[in-house]
């Protein structure tokens, strides 16, 4: 049972009529014909693409690089256990209203790891349907995604999760500092300096 089910589909069996036509999935209906509903919705379906496939990553990527600074102070005044209000948070409360989901699992220099996700959501959906007609070959490639996107999580450790990392983010802020190796950090330092 497990065989055939995992053995490659001939694009022949799929289609009743023996001919090797493109239908589509759920209505059973020819791809490309003219008046028929493929056609109709291909023009919501680039809509659909633009927007979501293409439109929210921009989206994402521009807001986090824009605010990247005020996301790394928030993130601080996080780990500090501020930053709730607008006293101990002036500069930060309002991204940390709107945008705070974005980015509140990572670490102050993992801010951008939402991109790294919204990749690996794409390239398992683009395997689903690219490869869907070769199964045994969708789960490999599946398995590459999943292994490559967990050897990415192990080496660079991104969650800022519980107070041991948080800890961790202030201490090694405090080096950073003292060192004044990095400008950022000087500035996170001033910024954070007005409400510690």
């Amino acid at each position: 049972m497990l065989s055939s089910f995992l053995r490659s589909a001939d694009p022949a069996e799929l289609n009743p009529d023996g001919s090797e036509k493109l239908y589509m999935d759920d209505v059973f209906e020819p791809c490309f014909e003219r008046g028929g509903l493929h056609l109709q919705l291909l023009p919501f379906a680039i809509i659909g693409f633009c927007v979501y496939t293409v439109g929210f990553p921009v989206f994402v990527s521009v807001l986090i690089w824009r605010n990247y600074t005020r996301m790394q102070e928030d993130q601080l005044l996080r780990a500090y256990g501020l930053g709730d209000e607008v006293l101990t948070g002036p500069n930060t409360n309002g991204i940390r209203r709107s945008v705070g989901r974005l980015y509140y699992y990572f670490k102050l220099d993992k801010i951008g790891w939402n991109m790294v996700i919204i990749a690996r959501k794409f390239c398992i959906a683009v395997t689903a349907l690219l490869f869907r007609r070769n199964v045994v070959f969708q789960l490999a490639v599946l398995l590459l995604v999943l292994i490559c996107c967990y050897a990415l999580h192990v080496r660079y450790l991104p969650y800022m999760a519980g107070q041991a990392t948080k800890d961790e983010a202030v201490k090694h802020h405090r080096v950073m500092v003292e060192q004044q190796h990095d400008a950022l950090h000087s500035l996170l330092a001033s910024n954070i300096a007005k409400v510690l």
